[in-house]
């Protein structure tokens, strides 16, 4: 097994500037989300600029090589966090969907529809990735060989999962493909249930 040991990096792809603009907007979503709903329409048209920029810039490096897989798991990481955060209201919602006379209170969807069709596309963009990356992109000689756990620097490249673990870890790539295969089930039993009834509201409403 290889040594552990430090890279260049690079910060333009997940560097303090960055990191810290996405740690505001996860710190104002998690505050205001239970206040106002309203705004957080803005934090998620910043985050979606933010996420576009640092989407394409992960696209051009990886294709030229000039990424490590530890890097593009932390610009995943960073890219993927905010979904993360509101997994609770997203929960809430799918109880609620399954079981009303639990009383949950969920917040309507009052921002505007091609905010929310942006952040659902964004979405299915940054599942995609991920599931290519724990699939294939970890450990495919064919992508690119600085995405192999061979390349150049000999450096052993590790994942977190309560501590450090080595990115090339059966269990580890398994966790996250579970956990991606049940939030996308999740969230298509949400939007299932919420048309549902969007289209019996709207046939109570004829009669």
């Amino acid at each position: 097994m290889s040594a552990p040991c430090s890279i260049a990096g690079n910060p333009d792809l997940y560097g303090l500037g960055i990191r810290v603009s996405f740690y505001l907007i996860w710190i104002s979503t998690l505050c205001l989300n239970p206040i106002e709903e309203g705004y957080i329409a803005i934090l998620f048209i910043g985050e979606l600029v933010l996420d576009a920029a640092v989407f394409l810039g992960l696209v051009i490096a990886a294709s030229g090589g000039y990424l490590h897989a530890v890097e593009v798991y932390i610009a995943i990481l960073l890219l993927s966090t905010t979904v993360y955060l509101l997994f609770p209201r997203h929960a809430a919602d799918l109880a609620m969907a399954f079981c009303p006379h639990l009383g949950l209170r969920t917040k309507k969807r009052i921002y505007q529809n091609y905010v929310a069709a942006a952040r659902l596309l964004y979405t299915i963009v940054v599942g995609g990735l991920q599931m290519w990356f724990w699939i294939s992109g970890v450990n495919d000689s064919h992508i690119h060989r600085m995405l192999t756990d061979t390349d150049e620097t000999g450096c052993q490249q590790f994942g977190f999962l309560f501590g450090p673990v080595d990115l090339h870890n059966s269990a580890l790539k398994a966790l996250h493909i579970i956990v991606l295969l049940l939030a996308t089930a999740a969230g298509i039993l949400i939007e299932w249930k919420f048309w549902q009834r969007r289209i019996q509201g709207k046939s109570r409403r004829k009669m």
